[in-house]
């Protein structure tokens, strides 16, 4: 009923944090690690492979 609602169910979707930008140029040009970028982007393991993935999903397009 809720999905012909067109209602969301489920976790809210995930945001990119304000410095994503900076801090994933930094790790894609081998700058810093992943395990750096993670701790400065304030992010798990899954959380950030999960937001890789979709920004260069994106960002082919």
């Amino acid at each position: 009923m809720a999905k012909e609602k067109g209602i969301h169910l489920g976790r809210p979707a995930i945001a990119y944090p304000p410095n994503w930008d900076e801090v994933y140029r930094q790790w894609e040009s081998k700058q810093i690690t992943a395990v750096a970028a993670m701790h400065r982007l304030g992010l798990k393991r899954s959380t950030f492979y999960k937001l890789v993935s979709q920004f260069r999903a994106k960002n082919i397009s």
